[in-house]
C-alpha cells in the first residue's frame, strides 16, 4: 500500500518586510542614539563646568578670606586661573575677573556686572558677571542665607588702609625726604579695644639668574621714620596736626639716635623709648652678597599704642623710609619694571598685619598684596587690609560656556549648544578654610540686575 506524504502549505515570503522595517527604524534609533549622546554630553559638559566653578569660587574665597576681606583684584585673578585650569568637554574654562576699574562707595567689593552672560568671540566681546564677591548675612528669617554682592567681607572687623609711593627706580634709602616718607600706614576703621601690634612687609622670591639677582631690603641703609617738619599734603591726608605732619596719634621717639629706629635686641619688637621700632627677616643667603640682605621688613607698635578714631580724618597713621633693591619683576614692560612703588604690586610684595586685643590679649592676623590705586604710572600702590566686618567672605561663581555639537563634530554642521552652572563659597572665619553652600537668596545692586 502507498503511502503518500501531506505537503506543507507554503508560507508567504516575508524577508522583504523584514529588510523593510529595518531601512525605516535604523534611522531613527541612529537619531535617538545620537540625542542621547548629545544630551549626556551636556550633562558631562554641565557637570565639568562646576567642578571648574568650584575651583574657582573656593580658590578666591579662600584668598579673600585669608586676607580678611578688602581689596578683591587679586583673589578674582586666583579664581580664573584655577577656573582655567579645568576643562568643559576638552575646551578650557574661560572666565573673567568682573572686576570693576573704579567702583563707587556703595559698590565695596568692585563687582562689574550682575548678570551673566556668555562671551561673544566673533565680536571680541568678554563673558560677564563670572565672579560676584559679597557677604552671607543671616539677619533676615526668611531667608537666614542671603548672599549680598553689596556687603563688604571680612572675618576681621577693622580696615588699614596702606600705600608705597616711589616714583623713580632709586633705593629708597631715606637719605632724602621723598625716601623716608616712602610707606604710610592708615588704621581707618576697627573697634577702640583693637590695635595694630605689628605691619610686614615681604618681598617674594622671584626669578633671576642667581641670588644676586633677588630683590632685598637693606640693612645696611637706613630704616627711618618721617619725623621732619612736613607739609600738609596727600601723603598725610592733609594732617593739620602740630609737627611732624607724617605721625599722628603715636609717640616716634627713637629707640638711640634720630636715625636709627631698629629694634633692640630686648625685647624683641619692642620700642623703649616710644610706640614703633623695625626689624629685619628672611635673609637672603648669598655667599657674594654679604648678610645686610633681607626680604621682610617689619614695623613694631606697642601695643594699644596704634589705634582708630573710626575718622580718616583724625585716626592714627605713620609714614616711614627703607631701602629697598632690585625690585624689578621679571619681563614686565614699563613702569612697575625698575624699582618703583607700581614694582610693589607687580611683584607683589605681601603684606601682614597683626592686631593685638587690649581686652582678651589675644591676636589675630589679616594680610593681602599691594594693588593699583587707579594710576598704573605714578609709582603708588596700596594695599587695604580688613573689611570692616561688613559679613561672612563669600564668592558666588557662575559661567555659561559653549559646547561643540556632535552633529558637528560628525557632519560640520550646528551651532554649539551653552551650558550654565552656578556655585557659591563661603569662607569659615574660625576655621580659616572655604566650603560650597547653598543660599536662600542672591542681592546684587550693580549693573545689569
Amino acid at each position: 500500500m502507498r503511502t503518500q506524504t501531506l505537503k506543507q502549505p507554503r508560507r508567504p515570503e516575508r524577508r522583504g518586510i523584514a529588510t523593510l522595517w529595518a531601512v525605516l527604524t535604523i534611522p531613527i534609533m541612529l537619531v535617538m542614539l545620537c540625542g542621547v549622546i548629545h544630551i549626556a554630553n551636556l550633562w558631562l559638559a554641565r557637570v565639568e563646568l562646576e567642578n571648574a566653578l568650584e575651583a574657582a569660587a573656593l580658590a578666591a574665597v579662600k584668598e579673600w578670606g585669608d586676607a580678611n576681606g578688602g581689596a578683591t583684584d587679586v583673589p578674582r585673578e586666583i579664581g580664573v586661573a584655577y577656573a582655567g585650569t579645568n576643562t568643559t568637554r576638552r575646551m578650557p574654562v574661560e572666565i573673567a575677573t568682573n572686576l570693576h576699574p573704579n567702583p563707587s562707595e556703595d559698590n565695596p567689593n568692585a563687582n562689574l556686572a550682575c548678570a551673566v552672560d556668555r562671551a561673544d568671540p566673533s565680536s571680541g566681546t568678554p563673558p560677564t558677571g563670572n565672579l560676584i564677591f559679597g557677604a552671607i548675612t543671616d539677619d533676615d528669617p526668611l531667608h537666614p542665607i542671603t548672599f549680598n554682592a553689596g556687603g563688604a567681607g571680612g572675618c576681621l572687623p577693622a580696615l588699614v588702609s596702606i600705600d608705597v609711593t616711589k616714583p623713580d627706580a632709586g633705593s629708597g634709602n631715606a637719605n632724602s625726604e621723598t625716601h623716608e616718607r616712602m610707606f604710610g600706614i592708615f588704621f581707618d576703621e576697627g573697634p577702640s579695644n583693637l590695635s595694630i601690634r605689628s605691619v610686614s612687609f615681604t618681598i617674594p622670591v622671584l626669578r633671576a639668574k642667581n641670588l644676586s639677582q633677588q630683590p632685598y631690603f637693606d640693612a645696611d641703609k637706613r630704616i627711618v621714620l618721617s619725623v621732619n617738619d612736613m607739609d600738609a599734603d596727600s601723603l598725610n591726608r592733609d594732617n593739620p596736626d602740630p609737627q611732624p605732619k607724617d605721625v599722628r596719634g603715636l609717640d616716634p621717639t627713637p629707640v638711640t639716635a634720630p636715625d636709627n629706629w631698629l629694634c633692640p635686641q630686648s625685647p624683641p619688637g619692642r620700642n623703649p623709648n616710644g610706640d614703633a621700632c623695625f626689624t629685619l627677616a628672611d635673609q637672603v643667603v648669598c655667599k657674594p652678597c654679604g648678610d645686610d640682605r633681607f626680604r621682610t621688613l617689619t614695623i613694631h607698635f606697642r601695643d594699644g599704642a596704634f589705634t582708630t578714631t573710626n575718622d580718616r580724618d583724625t585716626t592714627d597713621f605713620i609714614r616711614f623710609g627703607a631701602s629697598v633693591n632690585q625690585l624689578n619683576p621679571p619681563a614686565i614692560p614699563g613702569p612697575g619694571s625698575k624699582n618703583d612703588g607700581e614694582a610693589f604690586r607687580k611683584a607683589p610684595v605681601r603684606v601682614t598685619v597683626v592686631f593685638y586685643n587690649t581686652t582678651t590679649g589675644t591676636t589675630v592676623t589679616g594680610s593681602g598684596v599691594f594693588v593699583d590705586d587707579d594710576d598704573p604710572n605714578n609709582g603708588r600702590a596700596v594695599a587695604l587690609i580688613g573689611g570692616a566686618g561688613g559679613g561672612t567672605p563669600a564668592v558666588r561663581a557662575r559661567a555659561i560656556v559653549p559646547v561643540p555639537s556632535l552633529y558637528g563634530r560628525l557632519f560640520g554642521i550646528g551651532e554649539p549648544a551653552y551650558v550654565s552652572a552656578c556655585v557659591t563659597a563661603v569662607y569659615d572665619c574660625e576655621l580659616r578654610r572655604p566650603r560650597l553652600i547653598r543660599v536662600d537668596r542672591f542681592i546684587c545692586p550693580g549693573p545689569n540686575p
